[in-house]
């Protein structure tokens, strides 16, 4: 009894041995070794993952480089706005300054038309003689007045021109972005 225990101990050995042995067989002779190539299905899975990739990387920068020209824009947009505001403030400016120098030279000619009236009594005469240097002073310090904001308002206006040129450039750098985004992320 003891011999055929042993026996039979000294079978199952031998069987568990063989078996591994073959499987290590089988094993070795499906995997593919260094020089050989992958299977033809894991190709086209492998050639995917690597395209998914390198347009994630490609759509991750655009992303970047379009959030900081977003965020110049919107700068640009409120400088263009303030510029916009200070030239139509000027232009209101003007136009005031203009309608008050219409008045004082209509007012300057009823004065010289009153003097030369041969009808005007001499008090009168000499009273808008008298006023007369003060509305030709008033009336050249707002002649003076009107071309600073005239000369002013080319300046705010060249201003608001390259500001403008400015936003332009940025819309034009997003449009070139958008271009360079995938098909499939639009």
């Amino acid at each position: 009894m003891r011999f055929s225990l042993w026996a039979a101990g000294a079978l199952v050995a031998a069987l568990i041995v063989a078996a591994v042995s073959v499987r290590a067989a089988q094993s070795t002779s499906t995997q593919p070794t260094a020089a050989s190539t992958p299977q033809p299905a894991v190709d086209p899975l492998l050639a995917e993952v690597r395209a998914l990739r390198a347009d994630f990387r490609q759509v991750s920068g655009i992303s970047v480089r379009t959030q900081l020209l977003i965020a110049r824009l919107q700068l640009q947009e409120q400088r263009l706005n303030s510029v916009a505001v200070q030239l139509n403030d000027i232009r209101k400016q003007i136009e005031i300054k203009e309608g008050a120098e219409a008045l004082l030279t209509e007012k300057l000619k009823r004065f010289e038309e009153a003097m030369r009236n041969p009808t005007a009594s001499p008090e009168v005469a000499r009273d808008l003689e008298g006023q007369l240097p003060d509305v030709r002073a008033t009336l050249a310090q707002m002649k003076k007045e009107r071309v600073k904001l005239r000369a002013h308002e080319g300046e705010i206006a060249n201003q608001l021109a390259t500001e403008e040129s400015r936003w332009l450039e940025f819309n034009s750098r997003l449009d070139d972005l958008e271009k360079l985004l995938p098909i499939n992320s639009r």
